[in-house]
């Protein structure tokens, strides 16, 4: 606990950077929630950052290129309606695994309330993307294999939000939460016109330049 405590006052003392205009390399996390036909889903993942942050209102300003993925795979099994038989007695009980990915590419313009050199400083950010989700999906039917089936489409959105940097070093710890709109229209999960939130946090070095 105490080499914590001497590692969290060190990191507090080094002096934050200067206003000075440079590039911004950043890893995030990600965790974004969505709501379909089935229900509400979770999806993490993670992405890289690279920006580019101009001399111009002491460092506020920040435009970067972002490139993140998420995914995850839902185990399926039980019995369903349209399985049924005319006397209302189950034909069969399916099983299987439904795997969805998404690839996300953005561009990101975020505006910090305070100059870069403040030790803390909230953002307001927007995002426009493009996002690729990729479902493929391995069922059975009683004894009967379906084979894999796979779906993909490209889908336009834009998110905005409010995070909140910590300056550590020559970067800053970030956490974050945007909302966006989430299209879907999907066979095999279901389709999704609805909005989705998106948490965040991470780390974002500044290699400046004076």
């Amino acid at each position: 606990m105490s080499r914590a405590c001497l590692l969290a006052c060190a990191l507090v003392l080094v002096p934050a950077p200067a206003g000075a205009e440079g590039i911004e390399l950043g890893l995030r996390a990600d965790a974004l929630l969505f709501q379909i036909d089935r229900g509400p889903g979770v999806i993490p993942g993670g992405g890289l950052e690279l920006g580019y942050v101009p001399d111009l209102l002491d460092g506020r300003i920040r435009a970067s290129f972002v490139w993140s993925m998420s995914g995850i795979s839902v185990t399926l099994h039980g019995e369903d309606e349209r399985l049924f038989s005319e006397k209302g007695t189950p034909a069969a009980e399916y099983s299987g695994t439904i795997a969805l990915t998404s690839v996300n590419l953005s561009f990101e313009l975020a505006v910090r309330l305070l100059p870069l050199s403040s030790r803390v400083s909230p953002y307001v950010v927007w995002r426009p993307r493009l996002m690729m989700i990729r479902t493929v999906s391995d069922l059975t039917i009683g004894e009967m294999a379906l084979g894999r089936v796979q779906e993909w489409k490209w889908y336009p959105t834009a998110e905005g939000g409010l995070g909140l940097e910590i300056g550590v070093g020559r970067g800053q710890i970030f956490t974050e939460l945007a909302c966006g709109f989430f299209p879907l229209y999907n066979h095999t999960v279901g389709h999704a016109t609805s909005l989705s939130l998106v948490v965040s946090i991470g780390y974002r070095h500044l290699f400046s330049r004076r």
